[in-house]
């Protein structure tokens, strides 16, 4: 015969404790617009494995450990005591997080995505409006790191047209690195022209000249185009895409 027990009841928090969640949604209320937090990425970055612990502390539905105090004082840049006073006492003299063994560093950066518009791979896109979805797309730090890359220089864009395919493919989403403008021969860059945005691989000619290179192999299509200073600069370099497979 199959038993099924009753669940166990979460035990009531204290008058402290309840104290303590509304204090800590408060300050969350008050940083996670100028921070950008979504309960979503903060759970991420603790090595939480779900959202819903980010929601039941914010809630009061379970009670602030040390661990979580440190994390969310941290996090929300307001001292462990302002938070939960009773708590935060219990805290070692003179403790650190890294002498309580705690990772506050998270091992991801984000990434802003623009949207509303994509780089054209052929004749540009005229951009008419567009907007940045803020720290919407993460990255391994080591990997940003080790490329060289700074990643509030970082813009995500997505790829229109197959002037360069095979390299890019329609559709496909690249990552420009704005803090890289000048040409490195060979390398693909995103540029703002006359009509709009453009990807292709930059050439230096022998005389000095830079080309606008399509790497689809019909060329009789997508000539290469010589860039006039007055009426294109570049935006950037490519540095990373996804697509497809």
């Amino acid at each position: 015969m199959l038993i099924l027990s009753a669940p166990m009841k979460r035990r009531e928090l204290s008058p402290h404790e309840k104290a303590a969640a509304l204090e800590l949604r408060r300050l969350w209320d008050v940083q996670k617009g100028p921070l950008g937090l979504t309960q979503e990425r903060v759970a991420f970055q603790f090595g939480w494995k779900q959202q819903s612990a980010v929601s039941q502390y914010l809630n009061g539905v379970i009670p602030l450990n040390l661990e979580a105090l440190v994390k969310f004082s941290d996090l929300l840049r307001a001292p462990a005591e302002e938070i939960f006073p009773d708590l935060a006492r219990k805290l070692p003299r003179g403790a650190t997080v890294e002498s309580l063994g705690i990772s506050l560093t998270s091992d991801v950066v984000y990434v802003s995505k623009v949207t509303g518009a994509k780089l054209a791979g052929g004749r540009g896109e005229i951009i008419h409006d567009f907007e940045e979805v803020d720290k919407s797309h993460s990255f391994r730090r080591e990997w940003m790191a080790q490329a060289g890359l700074s990643p509030d220089k970082c813009k995500l864009w997505d790829v229109t047209g197959d002037s360069m395919s095979p390299t890019l493919n329609h559709g496909d989403s690249v990552m420009i690195h704005t803090a890289e403008r000048e040409v490195v021969s060979g390398k693909v860059y995103a540029l703002i022209a006359e009509d709009g945005m453009r990807v292709k691989r930059l050439i230096r000619r022998a005389d000095g000249i830079v080309v606008m290179h399509s790497d689809n192999p019909m060329q009789h299509l997508y000539p290469p185009e010589p860039i006039l200073s007055e009426t294109v600069a570049i935006y950037g370099r490519v540095v990373w895409k996804a697509g497809k497979l």
